[in-house]
C-alpha cells in the first residue's frame, strides 16, 4: 500500500512541477507529511495525501520491524546459484 501511495506521489509532484517549478514541488510534495489544498477564498488548508516525509517513515517503520532472519534468508536464497553460474 505505500509504495503504490509513494508511486501515485510521485506522480502528482511530477505534473505538479510543470506550474510550480521543481522547488516548490519538491517542498509541497516530497518534504513534507501532507500534500495540503488551500479551498479557495478560505484561511485554512486541507490534507488530501500523505507527503514524502511520511511516507517514507512508514516504509522504514515497516522494513525495520521485520525480524534479521527474514531479511537475510531473502538476500542470500539465490546465491547458490549466481555462484556456480559465474564459476
Amino acid at each position: 500500500m505505500c509504495l503504490a501511495a509513494a508511486m501515485a506521489l510521485i506522480f502528482a509532484g511530477t505534473l505538479a512541477q510543470v506550474h510550480l517549478g521543481i522547488h516548490e514541488a519538491q517542498q509541497r510534495y516530497f518534504q513534507s507529511m501532507f500534500v495540503w489544498w488551500p479551498p479557495d477564498g478560505r484561511g485554512f488548508q486541507i490534507p488530501i495525501f500523505p507527503g514524502g516525509h511520511l511516507i517514507g517513515s512508514v516504509l522504514l517503520d515497516q522494513f525495520s520491524r521485520r525480524s534479521p532472519e527474514n531479511v537475510s534468508a531473502g538476500a542470500g536464497g539465490n546465491w547458490g546459484f549466481i555462484s556456480r553460474t559465474l564459476g
